[in-house]
C-alpha cells in the first residue's frame, strides 16, 4: 500500500502525511476522504487512535477494502499476496473477506501459499463464487528432465546420473533451477545433495567467505532489504557493500529491485525464500543473536518521527538477539528492556490497527522479557484490555492498575475500572460490577475534559441505563454530550446520544427516539462500526414500544446489510435475533424459523439464542408441536435467568407462562406467573418495559382467573 501512494520508508512524517491526503483525494469523493484517511494512517506508520476490538478491525478492513476497490474503479488492478501461510489471522481473514465483498469493478487477487495454509484454515478462500484454487503439482520425469536440460544447456546427462537426480528432485522445479546454479558454481562436483535444501546449502558454502558473510547478515534483515541497513550493519561503506551484491545478484541469490522503499538505498530481495532460510540456517546461533543485535541498533538510529512504523521489526530483531543469545550462553542483561519496550511498542501498534490478538501477544511477551516491567501499571493496563476482548479475562491486571494509578493518573485507573466492572457484568454478576463503576465515576468526576474521562462516563451512563437506573444514566449522558461535543468528538457523541435515546425512551419520552436515530446518522457518515448499536436499538424501540413491526424489520435488515460489508460478527447475531422475533409478529415464519434455528445452532453462546428460543417456540405452538415449544420455552428461561437482564428475562417467563396456559398445564403456567411477580419484585423500576409479551401476560392471567391482579398492577410492566 505504501508503494501505490508513493511512500517510502525515508519520508519523514509530513512527507508521508502529505503523499497520503493527496492519493486518497484523488481516489474517492470528499465525502470518503477523512474517514478513509484515518484508517489507512496506522497502516502507512503515520499512527492513529483506536479502541480496538472487533468492531474496529471490521471498520479498519471495509477502509482498507474501499482503497483496492478505488483503485479497481479507476483502472484494471491486480492485487498479489506472497507467502500467506505466514500470514497472522488478521490478515487471511481481510484478504478472505477482500475477495469476497468487493464485487463490480476489474480486481484481481493474487495469493500464494504453502498447503499448510490449509492445514491451519481449511476452508480459507472456499466457497466463494468468483475465487479459484490453484494446487501446483509436481513435475513429471519427463518434464524435469527438460527443465534440466533447458538450465544446464546441455540435452542429454549420464543415464545414472539423471535417474539420481530425477529421483530427489521429487518435481519440484526450484531443485532442478539450484542444482543447475550449483553445476555452474563448482562443475567437477561429485555428490548430488538429497535435499533441495541441501543444494542450497552447497551452493552458499561455495562462495568466498566476504560474499557469505554478507549473504548472511542480509538474511537477518529479511527477505526483502536495503544496501544502507547491510552496510551498517557489517559496518561497510555502501560501495563496497554494492559490490558485493552485484557478485551474488550474478549468482543468482539475490536480485535488485527495480523500484527503492528507501531514498538514496538500493533494495534487494533473495530469489527465494529457501535461499534466504539457508543462509540464516547456517549460522550459528551466537553470531544470529549479535546480527539480529546490530540491525535492530541499525533501526532505532534511524529517525524517530516513523518510530511507530518500525515498531514490530524493532521487536522481532530484539526478541530474536534475547532468545538467540540465551540459546547460546551469551549473557543478553543489556538487551532485555529494550526488547521488552520495543514488543510493548509492536503491540500498541498492532492494537491501532485493530488487531488485539496479536497486541496481546507481544504484551505477554513484553512482560515475560523483563520481570522489572510486571509492576508498570500502564502495561497491565494495556494487557487487562486485551485479555478482556479476547478471552474475557484480565481481572488481576486491570485491578492492579486501577490501584497503581488511582493517585498518579485517575482517569486511566477509571477506564480499568469500567473495563473489571463489564467484565464482572457480562458474567451476569451485576451488583457486584457497580461498585467498579462507581470508582469509575468517581475517579473522574473532578477531573477536566479528556476523551479518557468521557469514555469513563459514557460507559457508565450505559451500564447504568441498562439496569434501569433511568435518572441517574440520564444525569451521566448529558454530561458526556456537552464533553463530547466541546471535544469535538463525533465517535463517542453518537455513542453516547444512543444512550441517552434509550433512557429518555424508558422514562416516557417518545422523542428519545430522535437522540438514537441522530447517533445512527452521525455513526453512518463517520462509517463508524457503532451504527450497527444504533441499528439494533433503533429497531428494538420501534417494535417494542411503538409497535412498528414493519418499520423496525426494515430497520434490522438496513443493519444487517451495514454490518455484512463492514464484517462486524458479533452485531450480526444481535440483528438476527431481533429480525427473527419482528417476521414472527409480521407472519414470516418461514423466514423466523430460519434465523432462529441458524442462530440457535451456533456452538458459541449469545444473549440471543434464548430470545430465538422463543420464537421457535411460538412458531412450534402455533404448529402443533407442542413437546418442541415445551422445550424450547424451558431452555430459553433457564438461559434467561442467567443473564438476568430483565429485557431477557420478563419476556423468557411471560412465554413459559403463555406455552403453559395454552397446552393446559394450569399448575405451570400458574407457577411461571408466580416467578415472573418475584422476579418484577425483585428487579424494581428496571422491570418497566414494553413489547408482545404484554399480551401474553393479560391472556394468561385471563385464563388463570386471576385478572384481578392485572387491574390491580400486580404486574407493572411496560409504560404507564
Amino acid at each position: 500500500m505504501k508503494a501505490q501512494i508513493g511512500i517510502l520508508e525515508s519520508d519523514s512524517v509530513s512527507e508521508a502525511a502529505t503523499k497520503l491526503a493527496a492519493a486518497v483525494a484523488d481516489l474517492v469523493p470528499d465525502v470518503e476522504t477523512a474517514w478513509l484517511e484515518r484508517h489507512l494512517r496506522p497502516l502507512v506508520g503515520l499512527g492513529g487512535e483506536s479502541d480496538g476490538g472487533e468492531g474496529l478491525q471490521a471498520e479498519a478492513f471495509s477502509a482498507w477494502r474501499r482503497f483496492f476497490e478505488a483503485l479497481g474503479e479507476r483502472s484494471p488492478t491486480v492485487v498479489v499476496f506472497e507467502d500467506l501461510h505466514w500470514a497472522e489471522d488478521g490478515l487471511l481473514d481481510f484478504v478472505d473477506g477482500l475477495v469476497e465483498r468487493v464485487a463490480g469493478v476489474p480486481l484481481l487477487v493474487v495469493c500464494s501459499a504453502r498447503p499448510e495454509l490449509l492445514e491451519r484454515r481449511p476452508g480459507w478462500g472456499g466457497g466463494k463464487r468468483n475465487a479459484y484454487s490453484i494446487s501446483l503439482a509436481p513435475l513429471s520425469n519427463e518434464e524435469t528432465a527438460r527443465l534440466i536440460a533447458i538450465l544446464l544447456d546441455r540435452p542429454v546427462l549420464a543415464a545414472d546420473q539423471q535417474a539420481v537426480l530425477l529421483q530427489r528432485a521429487g518435481g519440484n522445479p526450484l531443485y532442478a533451477e539450484e542444482y543447475a546454479r550449483m553445476s555452474e558454481a563448482t562443475p567437477m562436483l561429485e555428490e548430488v545433495p538429497d535435499t533441495l535444501q541441501g543444494v542450497v546449502a552447497a551452493r552458499i558454502d561455495a562462495l568466498a567467505p566476504a560474499e557469505k558473510e554478507l549473504l548472511q547478515q542480509a538474511s537477518v534483515l529479511g527477505k526483502v532489504f536495503w544496501t544502507d541497513g547491510l552496510a551498517a550493519s557489517l559496518g561497510l561503506d555502501e560501495w563496497d557493500v554494492d559490490e558485493r551484491l552485484h557478485t551474488l545478484e550474478r549468482k543468482e541469490f539475490v536480485r535488485r529491485e527495480r523500484r527503492s522503499a528507501v531514498a538514496d538505498a538500493k533494495q534487494y530481495v533473495f530469489v527465494h525464500a529457501l535461499v534466504r532460510d539457508g543462509a540464516y540456517g547456517q549460522m550459528p546461533r551466537a553470531a544470529r543473536g549479535q546480527a539480529h543485535a546490530r540491525v535492530a541498533e541499525w533501526i532505532g538510529s534511524l529517525p524517530s518521527d516513523r518510530a511507530e512504523d518500525r515498531a514490530e521489526m524493532l521487536a522481532h530483531h530484539l526478541i530474536a538477539a534475547v532468545e538467540y543469545g540465551r540459546a547460546a550462553g551469551v549473557d543478553v542483561t543489556e538487551l532485555l528492556p529494550k526488547a521488552a519496550q520495543a514488543a510493548r511498542d509492536a503491540g500498541d501498534r498492532a492494537w491501532t490497527l485493530g488487531a488485539p490478538g496479536s497486541a496481546l501477544t507481544l504484551y505477554e511477551q513484553s512482560r515475560s522479557l523483563d520481570p522489572n516491567v510486571g509492576d508498570d501499571p500502564y502495561l497491565l493496563l494495556r494487557l487487562g484490555r486485551a485479555r478482556f476482548l479476547m478471552l474475557g479475562e484480565g481481572e488481576e491486571e486491570l485491578e492492579r492498575a486501577a490501584r497503581a494509578l488511582e493517585e498518579s493518573d485517575p482517569a486511566a485507573a477509571a477506564e480499568a475500572e469500567v473495563m473489571r466492572g463489564e467484565i464482572v457484568w457480562q458474567r451476569g454478576d451485576q451488583d457486584s460490577a457497580f461498585p467498579y463503576f462507581e470508582r469509575a465515576s468517581a475517579s473522574v468526576a473532578k477531573l477536566a475534559p479528556s476523551r479518557q474521562k468521557l469514555y469513563v462516563v459514557s460507559q457508565v451512563a450505559r451500564f447504568l441505563g441498562l439496569a434501569g437506573s433511568h435518572s441517574e444514566s440520564l444525569e451521566l449522558a448529558e454530561q458526556a454530550i456537552t464533553m463530547a461535543q466541546d471535544l469535538n468528538d463525533e465517535e463517542l457523541l453518537s455513542d453516547v446520544l444512543n444512550t441517552r435515546g434509550i433512557v429518555r425512551r424508558a422514562l416516557g419520552e417518545a422523542d428519545g427516539i430522535v437522540d438514537i436515530k441522530r447517533s445512527l446518522e452521525i455513526a453512518l457518515e463517520l462509517k463508524s462500526y457503532r451504527a450497527a448499536r444504533g441499528y439494533i436499538n433503533l429497531g428494538s424501540e420501534l417494535h417494542g414500544f411503538d409497535g412498528d413491526v414493519m418499520e423496525a424489520a426494515a430497520t434490522y435488515r438496513e443493519g444487517l446489510g451495514f454490518v455484512e460489508r463492514l464484517g462486524v460478527g458479533l452485531s450480526r447475531r444481535w440483528l438476527v435475533g431481533n429480525l427473527a422475533e419482528s417476521s414472527l409478529h409480521l407472519g414470516l415464519w418461514d423466514e423466523a424459523m430460519a434465523l432462529a434455528e441458524g442462530e440457535i445452532a451456533d456452538p458459541s453462546p449469545h444473549y440471543m439464542q434464548q430470545l430465538c428460543r422463543i420464537v421457535r417456540a411460538h412458531i412450534r405452538l402455533a404448529r402443533g408441536d407442542i413437546p418442541g415449544a415445551i422445550e424450547d420455552v424451558e431452555r430459553a428461561a433457564e438461559e434467561a435467568r442467567a443473564i438476568r437482564d430483565p429485557q431477557a428475562l420478563v419476556p423468557a417467563l411471560t412465554t413459559r407462562a403463555f406455552c403453559a396456559v395454552r397446552t393446559g398445564d394450569v399448575a405451570g403456567g400458574a407457577a411461571a406467573l408466580d416467578e415472573l411477580a418475584s422476579a418484577v419484585g425483585e428487579l424494581g423500576p428496571a422491570a418497566g418495559l414494553a413489547g408482545s409479551w404484554v399480551v401474553e401476560l393479560a391472556f394468561s392471567l385471563l385464563e388463570l382467573g386471576r385478572e384481578s391482579e392485572l387491574s390491580a398492577g400486580k404486574h407493572q410492566l411496560g409504560p404507564q
